[in-house]
């Protein structure tokens, strides 16, 4: 009977050391588990990361070529613009666009210069402000409104030249921007001008 309980508790020993070494086992294996599951998904982010940062590069290139290129267009533009208004003040130059006194009717004397101009748009292909000023003799209600309507005049001759309305702005200054002194004849006279403004 002895040998009987010895060799039960034997059995019994042997059976739970075998199960402290199952589940020893399987902490072992869902360790692993877990470990494995954790550097998938470290392998996982770290290509995620590495994919961002490449699109990230990508677009930042993409940003310096389309800064590069906006910046060399505006400063063509820029160069272009300054061409084409140094060319139509070369025009003007010791010239002006006459009127009969105190009216919007160009004066014939003015047209071949109006022609000269027309072309000279036509080629540079900008849109233009075409701007009239007048001197400060009568009221300055009365001096605004010629002014415009100057300005309207040139615009519309330009347009009869084949110059797309659309990129004419015709604006009247009255007396309001003098670039000579109203207290002479001669001031006078560089006061009453059209003057010719490339926008874009």
């Amino acid at each position: 009977a002895e040998e009987k309980r010895v060799a039960a508790e034997a059995e019994a020993e042997a059976a739970r050391i075998a199960e402290e070494k199952r589940v020893a086992a399987e902490a072992e294996a869902e360790a692993a588990r877990i470990a494995e599951e954790k550097r998938v998904a470290a392998e996982a982010q770290a290509k995620r990361l590495a994919e961002q940062q490449r699109l990230d590069e990508l677009a930042r290139i993409k940003r310096l070529k389309e800064d590069a290129i906006a910046t060399a267009l505006s400063a063509q533009l820029a160069m272009t613009n300054a061409s084409c208004q140094q060319s139509i003040s070369g025009i003007m130059e010791g010239k002006r666009v006459l009127f009969d006194t105190s009216s919007a009717t160009i004066d014939g004397q003015s047209y071949s210069l109006l022609d000269t101009l027309a072309e000279r748009i036509r080629q540079c292909e900008k849109s233009i402000q075409v701007s009239g000023h007048t001197d400060n003799r009568g009221s300055a209600a009365m001096n605004m409104k010629l002014s415009l309507a100057r300005a309207e005049a040139v615009s519309n001759y330009l347009s009869n030249q084949g110059i797309e309305q659309s990129v004419i702005n015709s604006r009247g200054y009255g007396e309001t921007s003098p670039v000579a002194n109203n207290s002479s004849a001669a001031g006078r006279r560089l006061n009453r001008r059209i003057q010719f403004t490339i926008l874009r």
